[in-house]
């Protein structure tokens, strides 16, 4: 009898990862929904609510990145209306409008992006205290500590969209935890999408060129929108190390522009 509990309970189970990999999770591995509704199981949690998140983080042991399951804001907001001790969330107040750049380097070559945001955002949350005064919980987040990078230092797709909206979520979850450390202590889905299990792990960022490496790439480019012949020579003239900085900066090579510049050299002359 003992058996057919055990085999049920796992029919059930199949049948709930599939409903939620197509629903709540869809694209998620089945490992990853697994552990969701662990993690559900083990807090009491209701897993068709989505109180939790898969998050891919760099692992450093891996090399590569994992799925984390993490709490969602919405979770810290639920738990404390429940607790009944919740007295209310202010408006998030911003900070001034600040331009902030990040460049650098990845496998598809160099990126330069700047993103218009505010300097800080601050959350205040208010909870019932034992001798029925109503306790002020703030906390402010600057943009540069909160934004999400990825190992070279590019802001993740979700900062990039909605700095204001990412911003405000990483001060109110904050703020949360502040007025409410005995309901999770947990950072949020919202606060570590994109950065390492453990910052101090992470690999090393490969520093940005320098002007004078600049100066090279961008030379490269000029070469291979001169021809085939322009740039073999080009490459034939420069050092093995100035060779590696080219590859980095333009993984696919550049061969097949200089090929594109013949060829529409070709067709101008028919």
């Amino acid at each position: 009898m003992a058996e057919k509990k055990n085999a049920i309970a796992l029919v059930d189970e199949q049948k709930m990862i599939s409903v939620l990999q197509s629903s709540l999770y869809p694209g998620a591995a089945t490992e990853s929904i697994a552990m969701v509704l662990s993690y559900c199981k083990a807090r009491g949690l209701d897993p068709f609510q989505k109180p939790v998140h898969i998050v891919p983080m760099w692992d450093s042991k891996l090399r590569a990145n994992r799925d984390v399951i993490m709490p969602g804001l919405n979770l810290y907001r639920t738990q404390a209306a429940e607790s009944g001790l919740l007295a209310g969330i202010d408006d998030v107040e911003f900070g001034p409008m600040t331009e902030f750049e990040f460049s650098g380097m990845e496998k598809e070559g160099a990126f330069n992006i700047k993103i218009k945001a505010p300097e800080w955002a601050k959350v205040s949350v208010r909870r019932m205290l034992k001798n029925g005064e109503i306790g002020v919980f703030s906390a402010t987040e600057f943009f540069e500590e909160a934004i999400s990078t990825s190992k070279s230092g590019k802001p993740t797709p979700m900062w990039i969209k909605r700095p204001r909206g990412m911003l405000s979520k990483t001060a109110e979850s904050q703020a949360l935890r502040k007025a409410f450390p005995d309901l999770n202590a947990a950072e949020t889905a919202e606060e570590m999408e994109g950065k390492s299990i453990d910052p101090n792990d992470a690999p090393a960022e490969k520093a940005e060129p320098s002007a004078e490496q600049q100066k090279i790439i961008a030379l490269a480019y000029q070469k291979a929108q001169e021809g085939v012949e322009a740039y073999t020579m080009f490459w034939a003239s420069i050092p093995k190390d100035e060779r590696q900085l080219i590859k980095e900066a333009y993984p696919q090579g550049l061969m097949n522009v200089a090929k594109a510049a013949d060829d529409a050299r070709t067709v101008e002359v028919q």
